[in-house]
Order: structure tokens, then C-alpha cells, then sequence
């Protein structure tokens, strides 16, 4: 039950507990009072009719003086006079005033008393028209006590109203605060933090209230702490997966592609009978196993991880194309890297997009020319790869790990990625155009942690 409703089940007890002691009240009153009227008027009564027969020496006619002596007591409130033969049959009786408001019979059936009944001596001419007889009627009495029972109750139901209507409003404004901390504590049980109390009302109140808000701060501060460290962890981990799944495919699988194509190379020198020749390639497919192990290498080392920003980014892209150019001497390689400053982590994405968009070419395209040129602008360092290849088929674009693996990359460093035919000539042109400071980096996406640069591309 809550603290409302018992606070006013008690008001509510007590106004019925002190009705109940008024209704005793009320009672003892009304009987005494009824007593009283009841004696005074039968009294009263007596004295009119003895005064009515004294002088009987000059009744002409006893019992025209009887009527007439009826006729006095019609009309009385409480009592009746009657006259009785021998036989103590009613001869003449008078008629009691009646009240238009009567009391309910329950109220009659708890004030009734017996009524008083008292002979009074008449003359001796009266002998022989019978006994006169008053009785009392405490009916117009019961219905006088119920007028005044009623003015009573209507002025305790105003008090009670209004008695009750201030407690409510007292109880309303008093318990408010207790309401809004109870909301306030379900919302806690809820998980919601934010929730703050008005700090009003009396003293005690405005502690709790102050202490429920420190409370609430606290809850909500570790809340969000708790969940940036699970959010962190969360991408970290997620980050670790797509960065090792990207390196496996930039790093392995290039040279995978470079041994497949020595071992074909080979199947036809041996065919001709060029030992030599094939002496060359098992060297390649040598070396390429070597960079896969190499490779392979830094990927464990990374999952430790270690650091590759000291690397020159540079140098690994002039090594690609070399790497690439003893396996596909047929293809013209056009490299042009401008001298600029570059960020690491910003170097490490160039090596990976444009090592991954020049062995896209060369697996798929069969171009006759690759070129790849890294220049800056405005604060980007801009990289373009062009081919005259086959281009991509229907379908291809925007698919394939290795795209993703590159959008990834760019979007991951705060850029955007696109890829698209070249329009009238053969082949597609890749560009990436990356933010060279910290402060662009931040306004154009998330910032990125060493072990994947901070890049933007844009690829055409």
C-alpha cells in the first residue's frame, strides 16, 4: 500500500471514528432530550385539563366540555388525550400535529421510548362519560432531533470535504518528490542515467534528491566509460581481422600470383628445352617464396604488433614495380613519384592501394600499360594508377576483396573510394587522394592508428 493511500485511509478512520463517537453522542443527547420534552409535556398537559374541568358546578353539558376539551389538544406535538368508558374503550380521542419532514423509521427504531401515560381525576359530573387519559408522542420529537441530525451532517460533510481536499493537496505537494524518485529509481533499475531530480522542497528532501543526482552522475560517467571500452575493444578487434585479412591478400597473394606465373612460364621453357631460362624463373619463384615468408613474417609480427611506419613507402612502391616488371616484361610501367613530405601511416595506405591497383591490372585487365604517378595538391597527397585494359566486367565494380579491402582502407582513414572506366579509352583510372596533415584528417573522417595510415581516396 503506498504511503498516500495509507495517509488518507487514516484521515478517512478517523473522520468515521469521530463520526461514530458523535452518533453516541448524538444519541445520549437526543434520548435525554426526548426524556425531558416528553415530562414537560404531559406536565403541561395535565395543568390545561384540570384547569379546563375544576369549576364542574357550572358545567351545563360534561360532555360538550370533553369534546371541546379534545379539541384543545388537537394540533399538539407531543401529546395525545383521550377519553375511555369503563370498559377502557377509546370514546374521544385528540389528533397530534404531524410533521412534513418525518424521521426515517432506523432513526425512530433507535430514539423510540415508551410512551408516558398518566389518568387525570375529573369532577364527579363526569362520571358517566368516562376517564381522561394523556399520552405521550415522542414521534414530532424523533422528527425534530433527525432536522437537527441533519444540519449536523451537513455541516461534518463540508468539514470532511474540505478537510480532506486540503490533506490532499498538502499530500500532493508534500509527496511529489517522493513520486519523481520513485520514477527516478525505476528508470535507474532501467539503465537510464540521465535522469536528474529537481533539487526543491523541504531539507530532508533536497538531500536525498542532491544525493540521488550525485548518484545518477556517477552511474551515468561509468556507464559511458564502460561502454567507450567496449565499443574500443570491439572495433580494435574488428580493425585486427579486416587489417590481417587485407595484409593476406596485399602481400601474399601478389606473390601466389607471381609463382603461378613463373611455374607457367616454366611448362612452356621446358617444352622448348630452355634450361637456362627456366633456371631463371625457379630463381623468381625462388625470391617470391622468400618475400612470401617475409611477408608472412610481418604479419605475425604485426599481431604483436610491431611498428612499419619507419619503412619507405617509396622504396616499397619502386620494388613492387621492379617485382612486377621481370614478371610481365611485355608491359610498359610508367612511375612517377613526386618528392614531399608524407606521414607515414599516410605512405604505408599509398604502398597497399596502389600495390593492390597495379596487381588488379595485371591479373584481370591484361594492360599494356600501367602507370602509377603520386603527386600533392592543396594538402593531399594525390596517387593515380591508370591501365588500358579489359576494364571491369559487368558486375565486377564495387566487388571482390580486394576492392573492399581498399575501400576499407580509405574509409577507414576518413576518405571516400570510386572506381570507373576511363570513358573513351580502354581501361580504368584509380586515384587516391589522401590528407596530408592531422587537422584535415580529423575534419574528413576518423583518425587512424599507425598501423594503417590516415588516408582518403578517391578513385576514378
Amino acid at each position: 500500500m503506498s504511503l498516500r493511500v495509507q495517509l488518507i485511509t487514516t484521515i478517512a478512520l478517523a473522520l468515521l471514528a469521530t463520526l461514530g463517537l458523535g452518533a453516541l453522542l448524538v444519541h445520549w443527547h437526543a434520548v435525554e432530550k426526548i426524556e425531558t420534552e416528553m415530562t414537560a409535556a404531559i406536565a403541561s398537559g395535565a395543568r390545561i385539563a384540570r384547569n379546563a374541568v375544576d369549576d364542574d358546578h357550572e358545567f351545563v353539558n360534561p360532555k360538550r366540555r370533553l369534546v371541546l376539551l379534545m379539541a384543545d389538544f388537537d394540533g399538539d406535538r407531543h401529546l395525545r388525550a383521550t377519553v375511555r368508558d369503563r370498559s377502557d374503550a377509546v370514546v374521544l380521542s385528540s389528533k397530534p400535529a404531524r410533521t412534513d419532514n418525518p424521521a426515517p423509521p432506523w432513526l425512530v427504531r433507535w430514539l423510540w421510548q415508551a410512551p408516558k401515560t398518566t389518568q387525570l381525576p375529573l369532577p364527579s359530573a363526569f362520571d358517566d362519560h368516562g376517564r381522561l387519559f394523556l399520552e405521550t408522542d415522542p414521534i414530532n420529537e424523533i422528527a425534530e432531533v433527525w432536522e437537527d441530525l441533519l444540519i449536523y451532517l451537513k455541516l461534518l460533510a463540508v468539514f470532511s470535504v474540505a478537510a480532506l481536499g486540503v490533506t490532499l493537496f498538502v499530500l500532493a505537494r508534500a509527496l511529489a518528490p517522493l513520486r519523481h524518485l520513485n520514477d527516478a529509481f525505476r528508470r535507474i533499475g532501467r539503465g537510464d542515467y540521465d535522469f536528474q531530480l529537481p533539487e526543491r522542497g523541504p531539507s530532508e528532501l533536497l538531500e536525498l534528491s542532491k544525493g540521488f543526482n550525485a548518484m545518477a552522475s556517477r552511474l551515468a560517467a561509468g556507464e559511458s566509460r564502460n561502454n567507450q571500452l567496449v565499443d574500443q575493444l570491439s572495433r580494435v578487434q574488428e580493425e585486427e581481422r579486416a587489417e590481417l585479412a587485407r595484409n593476406l591478400h596485399d602481400e601474399v597473394s601478389p606473390l601466389l600470383f607471381s609463382v603461378d606465373v613463373d611455374a607457367t612460364t616454366i611448362r612452356h621453357l621446358a617444352v622448348e628445352g630452355r634450361i637456362d631460362a627456366i633456371r631463371d624463373k625457379a630463381d623468381l619463384i625462388q625470391a617470391a617464396i622468400g618475400s612470401m615468408k617475409s611477408n608472412v613474417r610481418g604479419i605475425l609480427e604485426q599481431l604483436r604488433p610491431p611498428m612499419e611506419e619507419d619503412r619507405d613507402w617509396r622504396a616499397a612502391i619502386r620494388e613492387l614495380i621492379a617485382f612486377w616488371r621481370e614478371r610481365f616484361p611485355e608491359v610498359e610501367f610508367r612511375l612517377d613519384i613526386a618528392v614531399f613530405e608524407c606521414p607515414p601511416a599516410v605512405g604505408l595506405v599509398l604502398r597497399y592501394v596502389t600495390g593492390e591497383c597495379v596487381g588488379n591490372a595485371l591479373k584481370h585487365a591484361a594492360p599494356k600499360y600501367v602507370e602509377l604517378s603520386i603527386s600533392t595538391h592543396e594538402g593531399f597527397a594525390i596517387a593515380t594508377v591508370i591501365d588500358d585494359g579489359s576494364g571491369l566486367r559487368d558486375g565486377q565494380a564495387g566487388y571482390g576483396f580486394g576492392i573492399v579491402g581498399m575501400r576499407e582502407r580509405v574509409e577507414r582513414a576518413g576518405g571516400s573510394f570510386e572506381m570507373r572506366a576511363r570513358g573513351g579509352s580502354p581501361g580504368l583510372a584509380v586515384t587516391a587522394r589522401l590528407p596530408l596533415s592531422n587537422d584535415r584528417r580529423s575534419r574528413h573522417g576518423n583518425p587512424v592508428d599507425s598501423s594503417f595510415g590516415d588516408v582518403l581516396v578517391q578513385a576514378q
